[in-house]
């Protein structure tokens, strides 16, 4: 049981940049078995009880920010409730440098995507639906992408890496 619990953020999480990648959508079933996988799996390590309710808070408040951006036009719907849910699993304690990777990850993304979009798409890129969405959204950026990198980077800092 331990494996799965080591296996399931991670495979939620590039799952969830993959979705947004071809999609620019973060499905709401990703992010409702994060949430409703976490409690489970902290109770299966053994995190202890004050520990949660600090993570809990935290979650909400990155919440409550990430509401914020998005009510300003800055943040998906889809991203805001998957950086709260990943702060569940990263904890208080990784909150902060999660927050500080992912924010990183998301500038590099914006590069990338200011390059990308400066030029024509290869030819072999054509062939892909998600390449030419990618192409031609010019504000549109796949966040989902930058919250994973962010999640996986402070990922075994937590107490659900075992490998």
């Amino acid at each position: 049981m331990i494996a799965i619990t080591s296996i399931l953020f991670p495979a939620l999480m590039v799952a969830a940049a993959l979705n947004d990648v071809r999609e620019f959508k973060i499905p709401n079933k990703f992010v409702a078995i994060l949430i409703v996988a976490w409690p489970l799996a902290a109770v299966q390590v053994g995190v202890p009880m004050a520990d949660a309710l600090v993570t809990i808070a935290v979650s909400a408040l990155v919440f409550a920010m990430g509401f914020g951006l998005f009510a300003a036009g800055k943040l998906g719907a889809g991203d805001v409730k998957l950086l709260a849910a990943a702060t569940l699993w990263v904890g208080a304690g990784q909150a902060a440098m999660f927050l500080f990777a992912t924010t990183l990850a998301g500038a590099a993304l914006a590069i990338f995507l200011l390059r990308f979009r400066k030029f024509p798409l290869p030819a072999f890129a054509m062939e892909h639906q998600w390449a030419l969405e990618m192409h031609a959204r010019q504000k549109a950026m796949p966040y989902g992408v930058a919250i994973a990198v962010g999640a996986l980077v402070v990922w075994p800092k937590t107490a659900f890496f075992f490998f």
